[in-house]
Order: C-alpha cells, then structure tokens, then sequence
C-alpha cells in the first residue's frame, strides 16, 4: 500500500531533490501540521470557534501561523506545507590537518609563542590567514593551549583564605 505522500507527484518530485534526513524530517513536519489543519477543521464542523480549536489543539501556535498554513495547504496540499528552503550552509574549517599540526607544533616547540606569530607562520607555509580566535581554538582542539595568567595553583596560593592576598 502506498503512503499518502506517495501518491503526490509534487510531492514525490521534491523528495528526489533532497537528501533523506532533510526530507524525512520537512515529511514530518509538514505530516504535522497536516494534521492540525484537520482537528481544527473537524472542530469547526461541530461548532467550536477557530480561535478555540487552535488554543485546544496547538497551543503556542499562533492564529497567523496557523491560516498561512491553511493558505498553503489549500494552493499545495501535502507538498504546499514542506519547506522548500535550501537546508543552511555547513559550516566549515580552513584549517586544514597540516595547518593544525603546524599550529600545535609550534606551540609545542615555543610556549610563549602569540597566536599573532602562529597565524604569521601559517600564512607563510599554507596561505591561510587565521583569525587569532581561529589560532586559540586550534590549540585548545590540540590541548597546546597556554593557561591564562600563569599557575593557576600559585594564584590560588597567593590568596588568603578571606580573599585576601598575603
């Protein structure tokens, strides 16, 4: 037996142009707001105001939503409530595995090496340039990262135990 969205061209042609998680879950969102449209609607046809309905049925969703909703369900059907917006861009790093191994290891050679330096140098070998939050992450990513304002035990140890310093 064949889905209810398989029996939708618009539909079915959608699905070919996206990957299965995206579809599977614009499908499930698009299944939901479905079926809201429709306890709503049998709602209304036993007399129950719109406005009622809704707070019933989905409460949060606000009366606006809900028609535009309604609007497109009524131009598309199923496949007029899938989102049709491209998935968001992926984030991704310039900082390729040679460029973080330099990174670490220069770290590792020069502790008091700057992030300023680091970015310099890898610029130099790669062509990269690095933001200095971009350098700090990649050496918290290769645990190179210099702790802030020296030992944390002896700052510990310079106060007393009133928060005062000694």
């Amino acid at each position: 037996m064949m889905t209810m969205w398989e029996q939708d061209p618009a539909l079915v042609a959608l699905k070919a142009t996206l990957p299965d998680a995206t579809w599977q879950g614009r499908l499930e969102a698009a299944l939901a707001q479905h079926a809201v449209i429709m306890a709503v609607r049998e709602a209304q046809a036993r007399g129950e105001s719109e406005q009622g309905a809704l707070a019933r049925i989905a409460p949060g969703l606000h009366r606006s939503t809900f028609r535009h909703q309604v609007a497109r369900f009524e131009r598309g059907g199923l496949a007029g409530l899938v989102s049709h917006s491209p998935p968001p861009p992926r984030p991704t790093s310039k900082v390729t595995p040679e460029a973080h191994a330099l990174i670490c290891g220069i770290r590792a050679f020069d502790p008091h090496a700057s992030v300023e330096g680091i970015a310099a140098a890898v610029k130099a070998q790669y062509g990269l340039v690095l933001s200095p939050s971009v350098i700090k992450r990649e050496l918290v990513k290769g645990g190179k990262n210099r702790p802030r304002g020296g030992d944390p035990a002896a700052r510990r140890r310079s106060h007393t135990p009133n928060g005062s310093r000694s």
